[in-house]
């Protein structure tokens, strides 16, 4: 338990930022998932629009703070480089 109002503060930040987070980081792994299935569908469309909103949402989280920026980078690299394939 935390003894100071700071503390205090600083938890129900923490509390806050870790939901936010997680939910920005579930639909980027969704976009990534589903980048990754269309690429096995002949919808070639389909699979470069998918993987547009995939990279739209990495970099999007990377400006957020809620990936590294070079952490996202490299998810864009195997990303574009596995659906390419």
């Amino acid at each position: 338990m935390a003894n100071t109002k700071s503390a205090q503060k600083r938890t129900r930040q923490t509390i806050r930022k870790t939901a936010r987070n997680k939910g920005v980081l579930t639909s980027v792994r969704s976009a990534i998932k589903a980048a990754k299935s269309t690429k096995n569908t002949k919808a070639s469309a389909s699979g470069a629009d998918t993987l547009k909103v995939a990279v739209s949402k990495i970099m999007k989280a990377a400006s957020k703070g809620v990936l590294h920026k070079k952490t996202a980078a490299r998810y864009v690299s195997r990303l574009t480089r596995a659906t390419s394939k």
